[in-house]
This record gives structure tokens, sequence and C-alpha cells, in this order.
């Protein structure tokens, strides 16, 4: 969608395979910002066919991509998007996604994530867990650090933070990381996507799909991280969580990366290569 001498409305009017994805992706992108508005209405399939002078259920087909719109209809749609203000151009999405919150939305809609069960997750996530897995500071030791999850009851977005910390010795030097970003829940999966804080470096990833639940709440989650050590070095690694009642300065004085872990833990960040693929 960038034909040169263009505005994104003609684009959108002109009908062809390309406009009608960017049109369904509008209209998809407009029901999850206004999914608590009270104009969300606007966007609701009965009041766009009535707009466009379809049936519901033909426009209900479009959206799923069973069948084209008429193309009258397509035109009357892209006209609606952009006369009701529900349209975002490329130029305005660069504003849009440094909205507080824009990351976590973006990810539930890319991942098809339902209402419900990101309410499931802003009951069963939030709260602090003791970190470990293996460092990539200090080969053959292991990180503990800490992962604080938070539901923010305006917002509604799930957010992340992770601190890991080295006192230093042996020649190293001492070093403080921290990441944040935002957890999302696909399936069985939780997946947290995290950036290093007063650095511009790439992300980190991390997938999370053996977990268990005491009253409702996870205690244990367990499963991979992937990132960047250094310039250009890429690493991934188990990754184990557990849920702590402690307090958070009380956890934050106990991080360190050491040799000496539970030997229970040091099985769980055990893997196993086959044909070239690392198995958690």
């Amino acid at each position: 969608m960038t034909t040169k001498g263009k505005t994104f409305l003609d684009q959108l009017l002109e009908p062809s395979d390309e406009s009608r994805a960017a049109l369904r992706t509008q209209v998809k992108l407009a029901r999850q910002r206004m999914r608590n508005r009270a104009d969300r209405l606007l966007v609701r399939s009965t009041s766009i066919a009535e707009a466009i002078k379809v049936d519901e259920g033909a426009f209900n087909n479009f959206m799923q991509g069973r069948q084209r719109l008429p193309e009258s209809a397509h035109q009357k749609l892209a006209h609606y998007l952009v006369d009701k203000k529900l349209v975002t151009a490329w130029d305005d999405g660069q504003e849009e996604a440094r909205n507080p919150g824009a990351l976590f939305y973006a990810l539930a809609h890319f991942l098809d994530v339902s209402g419900q069960t990101l309410d499931n997750l802003s009951k069963e996530a939030p709260g602090l867990y003791t970190m470990w897995r293996s460092s990539t500071h200090l080969p053959g030791k292991y990180v503990k650090g800490m992962l604080r999850i938070e539901h923010d009851e305006v917002s509604k977005v799930i957010s992340t933070r992770e601190v890991q910390r080295y006192s230093g010795g042996d020649g190293t030097v001492a070093i403080s990381e921290t990441f944040e970003g935002n957890m999302i829940k696909k399936a069985r999966h939780y997946i947290m996507f995290s950036r290093q804080t007063q650095r511009s470096g790439p992300p980190r990833i991390t997938v999370l799909d053996n977990v268990l639940f005491e009253d409702g709440k996870i205690v244990v989650m367990q499963g991979m991280t992937a990132g960047f050590y250094g310039e250009n070095a890429l690493f991934c690694a188990p990754i184990y969580l557990e849920r702590v009642t402690v307090d958070e300065d009380e956890l934050k004085n106990g991080l360190y990366i050491d040799s000496d872990i539970p030997e229970s833990v040091k099985l769980k960040l055990e893997v196993r290569v086959s044909h070239g693929i690392v198995w958690f």
C-alpha cells in the first residue's frame, strides 16, 4: 500500500487483494482500540453492514476472507472508516505505537487472543517470581533473578520487569540488567516480549509452556528464553520460575550468578540436543 502519488484513502478505494486485506486489518485494529470505549458500536458488524448497504452475513464473510464485497460496498467501507476516523495510516501509526500498552494490544491482536484469555491471564499471572537460567556472563554458572508481573487496572495491560545482578569478582565486572515488556497468553503458552532498559538493542523473547497452578494462581513456570548477549551472540536457554511471597527488596538482595543453586532447579534447566534441534 505504498503506491507513489496516491493517498492512503485512494489506495483503500481501489479494489484489490491488497486493499481488501488492508480494510480487514483496519476494522480489526479499530475494534481492538475501541473495545472498552462507548463508541465501539461503530465497528460492530451490524453497524458497518448497514452503513455500506450489505447484509451482515456478507460483511462477516468478507471479514473472514470467504468472499469479496461489491465494488460499491468496498468503497463505502473505505469512506466509512476514514470519515469516522477509524482508519490508521502508516504515518499515523507511529504516534499511536507510542501510547502506553500499544505493544500489549498489538500482540493480542496479532496473535488473535480473546478477551476471556486476557482476563484469565490478568488474574493468574501477576506477582513476584524467582527466576533461574544458565548464565551467559559466566558459563557453567546460573543466574538467580527475579520477575515481576503486573496488571494495570486502568489500561488492562499486563507488564513484566525482569532483574538480574552479579556483584563481580574473579576478574569479571559487576553487572545489573533490567528487562521490561509485556506478557501475553496464546493457547497454553505464556509469552513475554521484553527489552533491556537504557539500551536500544534487540528484544528478548520468553516462552513458558509448563505451568502449575495453586488456588487459581500460577506458582511455577518453565520454558525457554532467547535473546542476544553482547553485540552479536545469540543464545537460547531453559528458564524456570517460582512464585514467591517475600518482599521485592528482600528478593533483590538475594540475586546472584553462582553454581550453587538447588539440585531440583538444575534438573529443570537441562536440555537435550537431537539432530541439530534443542529440546526444552
